[in-house]
């Protein structure tokens, strides 16, 4: 835990009481320390030789100077005695040297080893809980709980143990060795101590209110990046480059102000200590010159005593900053419990269930009603069958409920009221591997990872020949879309595949789910950002699709829904009519006006 004067605080920039912590955080934080014992008892005996040599250099000095130098004999005694103390002051060095590569070596093995199982741990976790727990969460606290939190966990766990241990006994052994020496000179050397406790202990807390800000405005100045970077497109669409410079220059600006208030006090730190620290030695060397000149200490224990003076200070300042180093891993250790112990709304089944026929694709939904969090009632009372091999469509203005059956389907939330089943056995029942395996879904947004065209349609099916790609990409006729790119499927997506087009984005998603071949497939407005020629690829390829398994197609363009067997009118999350296009065009009011309104868009 050692630069920058130790000024660490909560992620939020928030004090934390150390009374906090309870038995069970401290068991997570044991639980990862345990495997780690042997390398930290390693680590601590080297701690132990560092301390020791730390200690004996200035004792071998002050017996070279009071037995051998000012005895006034220059006889063979004396020097070997001088030779001893030389090659005795090279061990203690070759000593120290080797003992503090060796802590420094083990506390950062053991500080990436609680990092590397804290994260994996972390990240599986994540990777297992429900939509409900991330539409709480904003991403930044989540990358901040993985990243800052483990980090300054297991920097205390480790290196912070052991450098808190080594500042303790540090100290304790230079004021042991000092009142054994001489006990007025001890305590006319520490007179200073308090006025520097002090004096760090004001420091620390205007640091620390200086430092909070930091992080404030960093905050903000990452946010504004991060905000501007995502929204470029929209910004130089309208002409806004000028108002997003002033705007950021702004934030820069109070984030640089904030930067130079705590430099400011830190910088002031230093000349304060040495000033502090001038005058211990300077009350040293007048009261202790004085001692010597009487006969009432050696030269040796003079010398001694202005090294070990100047040694003192580094121990106590460290030691000065403990609380605030525990403290800020104490809030993160807390934080990444919560994390740890967070519990899913949607949970596996212990005893998962599966079809005793296997899956044929039959879809009931029975008096399902769902609302998110907090909010009123999205689906009503919904009840609904789609046949084996059936394409069904739902429509409905904007709000109605349509992506959230979807996302109910998917088990992304679980109902509040009936029942979802898929061939006769309810979601619930399902384990998540076979319901992932069964159901696939595309969706209007589509997220693609930063790699290249093939890994993310192969993600869809891990371990994918060559062959299974190629004909994923021919079901939807997409196949010579991208052998005409340059690098073909070797072609980079980019982040979020900002490199290829709305419309091959959605291809690669199509690829993607048809490469696991579910049985019941769900497009969610797949084809909403497609341009013309990329969608009549798709619904060239529809048909094939819709003959090999059940779909449900929620979709705004009406092209699509004329290859359904079923299209279904969702109004406040209640279906209120079905029928064909041809049937719900003469008698449905709604689906009519939706239909013309599309059409006039064109």
């Amino acid at each position: 835990m050692r630069g920058g004067f130790g000024h660490r605080m909560t992620a939020d920039g928030e004090r934390y009481k150390l009374s906090r912590l309870n038995r069970k955080i401290l068991g997570l934080a044991w639980g990862y320390v345990r495997p780690q014992l042997g390398r930290l008892a390693l680590a601590f005996g080297a701690m132990l030789l560092v301390t020791a040599t730390t200690l004996a250099g200035p004792y071998l000095t002050k017996i070279a100077v009071d037995d051998y130098i000012t005895s006034g004999a220059l006889g063979s005694a004396n020097r070997s005695g001088l030779n001893l103390i030389f090659l005795a002051l090279l061990g203690t060095q070759g000593l120290f040297w080797l003992a503090s590569y060796w802590q420094a070596f083990l506390s950062e093995r053991i500080g990436q080893g609680i990092v590397y199982a804290l994260r994996r741990d972390l990240f599986r976790k994540l990777l297992g809980l429900d939509m409900a727990f991330y539409n709480r969460q904003k991403i930044g606290l989540i990358t901040s709980r993985v990243i800052n939190d483990v980090e300054t966990v297991a920097e205390v766990l480790s290196s912070g143990i052991l450098d808190f241990s080594n500042d303790l006994l540090t100290l304790a052994g230079i004021i042991f060795v000092m009142v054994r020496f001489n006990l007025k000179l001890a305590l006319i050397a520490f007179v200073t101590t308090p006025i520097i406790l002090v004096t760090l202990w004001l420091f620390g807390r205007k640091l620390r209110l200086a430092y909070r800000e930091v992080r404030r405005k960093a905050a903000e100045l990452n946010a504004e990046v991060e905000e501007s970077v995502a929204g470029m497109r929209v910004i130089q669409a309208l002409s806004q480059e000028e108002a997003g410079a002033e705007k950021f220059a702004g934030v820069n600006w109070r984030n640089f102000k904030a930067r130079l208030r705590a430099v400011s006090i830190f910088a002031l730190l230093f000349p304060v200590m040495n000033i502090l620290g001038t005058l211990s030695r300077a009350l040293v060397i007048g009261f202790g010159g004085l001692s010597v000149i009487r006969g009432e200490i050696t030269l040796g224990v003079f010398l001694a005593f202005l090294t070990y003076v100047a040694r003192v200070f580094w121990p106590l300042r460290e030691l000065s900053q403990v609380y605030n180093t525990f403290q800020a891993a104490a809030a993160g250790l807390e934080r990444i419990y919560e994390y740890l112990t967070a519990t899913s709304l949607v949970r596996e089944s212990t005893q998962p269930r599966r079809p005793a026929g296997g899956y044929r694709g039959e879809v009931v939904f029975a008096s399902v009603s769902f609302g998110y969090e907090g909010r009123e009632t999205v689906i009503n009372d919904l009840n609904l069958r789609i046949r084996p091999g059936e394409a069904l469509a739902l429509v409905g203005h904007t709000g109605a409920g349509k992506s959230t059956v979807a996302r109910l389907l998917t088990r992304m939330y679980d109902v509040d009221a009936g029942g979802i089943r898929i061939d006769g056995v309810d979601l619930r029942d399902l384990s998540f591997a076979d319901l992932r395996s069964v159901v696939g879904r595309v969706s209007q947004d589509v997220f693609l990872f930063n790699g290249t065209i093939r890994e993310n349609i192969a993600y869809g099916k891990p371990g994918a020949t060559e062959e299974e790609i190629v004909r994923a990409l021919k079901s939807i006729y997409a196949e010579k879309v991208f052998a005409a790119l340059p690098h073909g499927l070797e072609t980079r997506v980019g982040e979020g595949g900002v490199m290829l087009s709305g419309g091959q984005r959605q291809l690669v998603a199509f690829a993607r789910v048809l490469l696991a071949d579910p049985r019941v497939l769900i497009l969610d407005e797949a084809t909403s950002s497609m341009d013309a020629h990329t969608e009549a690829l798709i619904q060239k390829g529809l048909e094939r699709l819709l003959a090999e398994r059940t779909c449900l197609i929620i979709a705004h363009r009406f092209s699509t829904l004329q290859r359904v067997d079923r299209i279904c009118v969702l109004e406040g999350g209640r279906i209120t009519d079905m029928g064909t296009h041809e049937e719900l065009s003469k008698r449905n009011t709604l689906y009519r006006s939706l239909y013309l309104k599309q059409l006039e868009s064109f």
